[in-house]
């Protein structure tokens, strides 16, 4: 099925919902899930040239584990032409029951894929909305939040307020959208641990859930 010499004839953005247990599979878990399931589907899928040919496919921006997606993309070069209902078709057998293909766009043939500008994030299950509400504004008046990324040598603090681009209490859950920068990106995790510190919460007990991505035009 490899055909690295080929020329790329389709870049398909596919939209998937990664949701439940899936949301504890690793990035690669997701790109294994999706290499596979493009070979049982017979849809051939331009591959890189060299000495170890891959599948030229690429997520815009990868989750953490542990959060759920209802708006994940992957962007997949092919190097045959298919009609989108054709691959919606195809795939939606071979991708289930770990990813639910929810819809796929045309790209232009660009070498590089689209870049994120923002993500924004639902996070639930805090207690107390009055208190949520308290802890919400303290956080979008602060100068800065700082918090430590990596383990071992590579742990480091970064400064994460200028990355929150609005933060809003409904019942008790936050959406919250967190932009990407080129030296780096918002996590919800961090302000789901922010928020929790602040309430006295264990941040474990938040459930996360990416809602919406946002490209550069």
């Amino acid at each position: 099925m490899t055909d690295s010499a080929s020329s790329i004839k389709q870049k398909i953005s596919f939209t998937f919902a990664k949701t439940g247990a899936a949301r504890f599979f690793s990035h690669h878990d997701i790109m294994r899930h999706f290499e596979r399931g493009f070979k049982r589907a017979g849809i051939r899928v331009h591959h890189s040239k060299g000495f170890n040919p891959r599948p030229r496919m690429v997520f815009p921006h990868p989750l953490p584990l542990g959060v759920s997606s209802i708006c994940e993309e992957i962007e997949v070069e092919l190097s045959e032409e298919y009609s989108l209902e054709e691959l919606f078709k195809l795939l939606v057998p071979v991708l289930k029951p770990c990813i639910e293909l929810k819809g796929m766009t045309t790209l232009n043939n660009c070498k590089r894929g689209r870049v994120v500008e923002s993500c924004t994030y639902l996070i639930e299950n805090f207690p107390d909305q009055a208190d949520l509400t308290a802890a919400n504004r303290e956080m979008l008046e602060a100068e800065q939040i700082l918090v430590e990324r990596g383990h071992g040598k590579k742990r480091r603090e970064v400064e994460i307020r200028r990355f929150i681009l609005s933060s809003e209490v409904a019942g008790n859950s936050v959406t919250v959208n967190l932009a990407h920068f080129t030296d780096g990106a918002g996590r919800a995790d961090e302000v789901g641990q922010y928020l929790a510190r602040k309430l006295n919460l264990d941040w474990h007990d938040l459930d996360f859930t990416k809602v919406a991505m946002n490209f550069k035009k």
